[in-house]
């Protein structure tokens, strides 16, 4: 990378086969104190600029054996940000303005005037100045990038190791596809066996996308956590991770949405609760049908509420069941006419993915949420499938 030259620091090649014009241009030159170089043919100027790092070369465009073309090609190929002002004779000016449309900066007509040269030497020197300015920063700007990226994707592989992608037992397989729209964002999904028959699914959606919504969702899941691991009932859950909100990000304008189910794989029964978050859906087969499993609370961090204000309700299910969880995102993508795809589609996509196992069935269905925006999503995807087994 080139260094910005100060004024008095440039340094400049003068590349003429007849003296009396390089000494010309050494006497304009030498009262602005740059640092002069000069060569007498086009073949020493090759030379110089092979040894030496020169912000300007003055160059004559016709010379014999190597000519201004091949000085300009030369010092170009070593110093991209090198200036090179062509001079030449009246009847060259065509062959001088094609030399700039492949990289001179300018060119000086003969007979040299000194007040032509120094302002085109000037104006020379600053693009110099410039673009050596611009380049740096550039090579900045891609360090800082990279060094963005590198922590983006490491913030990526630290959300994702808390979203399980699989969890299978003897009575039940879960699989979990999380697509974020920046890489990272605000959704999770936690399962949570405690080895005594109960298993608690539970899907979360922090307002927001990108950094801040996956630094809240590290904090929420911690708290998370704690509370299933203790034995919480899913209105319990709700109750303690809105005051959690309320006292920790207080002043914070986040809220989250939460559907929380308590798998009772021994009686055969789902206690759930969910605060603003869209329908769970539970499809059975015999006989054919789907339940929604609707949000009975309001939004997670909004104003804090007694426990027994928290609603949970329960419903029973049979193996062979699926139980389908899963973010805004999903159901408010829509398509190339503004019509999301609401629960409706959502449910239509479950049921045609029915005959599907969990894993299977998780892909397929965010292939065909995608499908019906046949665009990038505007929001993240977060789609928990389970099978009772």
């Amino acid at each position: 990378m080139s260094s910005v030259p100060s004024h008095n620091s440039s340094r400049i090649l003068i590349i003429d086969d007849d003296s009396h014009v390089r000494r010309l241009f050494m006497q304009f030159l030498q009262r602005e104190a740059y640092l002069l170089d000069e060569a007498a043919s086009g073949r020493q100027g090759l030379e110089k600029i092979s040894e030496n790092s020169y912000d300007l070369v003055i160059t004559d465009l016709q010379m014999p054996e190597v000519d201004g073309l091949q000085i300009l090609n030369a010092a170009r190929q070593k110093d991209q940000d090198v200036q090179v002002l062509i001079v030449t004779g009246f009847g060259s000016i065509t062959t001088a303005v094609y030399a700039m449309k492949i990289g001179a900066c300018d060119y000086l007509t003969k007979p040299l005037q000194s007040d032509a040269l120094l302002i085109k030497v000037s104006q020379a020197l600053e693009r110099r100045r410039l673009r050596s300015v611009m380049r740096e920063q550039e090579c900045r700007l891609n360090e800082q990038t990279r060094l963005f990226q590198d922590d983006m994707e490491l913030a990526r592989q630290v959300q994702a190791s808390l979203v399980p992608a699989v969890f299978r037992s003897a009575e039940l397989e879960v699989r979990v596809h999380y697509r974020p729209m920046l890489g990272i964002g605000g959704d999770f999904a936690d399962v949570y066996e405690d080895g005594h028959g109960l298993v608690y699914l539970s899907v979360v959606d922090v307002t927001g996308h990108g950094i801040a919504a996956a630094l809240v969702v590290n904090r929420v899941y911690s708290e998370l956590r704690v509370h299933v691991q203790a034995g919480c009932s899913p209105r319990q859950i709700l109750h303690r991770l809105n005051d959690f909100f309320m006292q920790t990000f207080t002043g914070i304008s986040l809220f989250l949405t939460m559907i929380c189910v308590r798998c009772d794989l021994k009686k055969k029964k789902l206690v759930y609760a969910g605060s603003a978050h869209p329908a769970g859906l539970l499809l059975s087969t015999s006989p054919p049908s789907a339940a929604t499993l609707i949000s009975q609370n309001r939004i997670l961090g909004f104003s804090s509420l007694p426990v027994d204000q928290w609603i949970e309700q329960e419903i029973a299910y049979t193996p062979g069941d699926r139980l389908i969880l899963y973010t805004d995102g999903m159901v408010e993508t829509e398509n190339s006419r503004g019509e999301p795809l609401a629960l409706e589609g959502l449910l239509h996509i479950a049921q045609t993915c029915r005959s599907l196992p969990a894993i299977q069935a998780t892909e397929a269905m965010i292939q065909q949420t995608l499908d019906f925006s046949n665009r990038a999503p505007r929001d993240d995807l977060l789609l928990l499938v389970a099978d009772f087994l």
